[in-house]
């Protein structure tokens, strides 16, 4: 479906990657993680011809930003971030014979700001000013991180990068109770009565999509 709609890559957790080739990642004392080979790399998603590139996010290295570096100095902060990043690109070369780590960090961008002084807006200088002039890192857009994608899995596991599963969107009986009543308008909009005004049904339809991506069940 993704390939399907023109989509060259996408994203997702690394709980999702340790589901999919049934192996989990390990982390050291201070988080960083013990199997980088697996995690520091782009995939390719799909049986041949009908793959897409894929990321799997460091999860701590994304919720350290998402909710922990709020409450630090900015500097302080920036220079935490950029060296856990060389270290974990480190620590990929030493066990992929010198090949170049790829660290995703991916997070909801909307959530994380309003807790950071000036919304980030010190953080963000601070860390973008280190990483433009580390001499060991190269930032890059997601199209050039999965441009070079070669390891293929068949299938991905299917979940959220919220713990790896669908719980937090279908888990309470509210969640249930609510689909139910979507699939229900979803059918009385197939079956629409005769006359009905097909600008109405237009818009009707299009709230419908709304309710059914609504981070309501979140």
């Amino acid at each position: 479906l993704v390939v399907q709609e023109g989509f060259q890559w996408m994203a997702t957790d690394e709980e999702i990657l340790a589901r999919t080739v049934g192996q989990g990642f390990t982390r050291t004392g201070d988080g960083h993680v013990e199997q980088p080979e697996r995690l520091y790399r782009a995939y390719r998603v799909g049986p041949d011809g009908g793959a897409v590139s894929c990321g799997f996010r460091d999860h701590a290295l994304s919720d350290l930003i998402g909710f922990t570096y709020a409450g630090w100095s900015a500097n302080d902060a920036a220079e935490d971030f950029v060296r856990r990043v060389v270290e974990a690109g480190r620590r990929f070369s030493a066990r992929s014979n010198g090949a170049e780590a790829t660290v995703f960090v991916i997070l909801d961008g909307e959530n994380a700001w309003e807790h950071y002084e000036d919304q980030g807006r010190p953080f963000l200088r601070a860390l973008y000013g280190r990483l433009s002039s580390h001499p060991d890192l190269r930032t890059v857009t997601m199209s050039e991180a999965c441009a070079g994608a070669t390891e293929a899995l068949p299938s991905i596991f299917p979940g959220s990068w919220i713990n790896g599963d669908f719980y937090i969107w279908i888990g309470h009986p509210d969640d249930h109770r609510a689909w139910g009543q979507l699939v229900e308008a979803r059918q009385a909009l197939e079956n629409p009565p005769e006359g009905l005004d097909g600008a109405a049904l237009a818009r009707a339809r299009e709230e419908m999509l709304i309710a059914e991506g609504s981070d309501w069940f979140w």
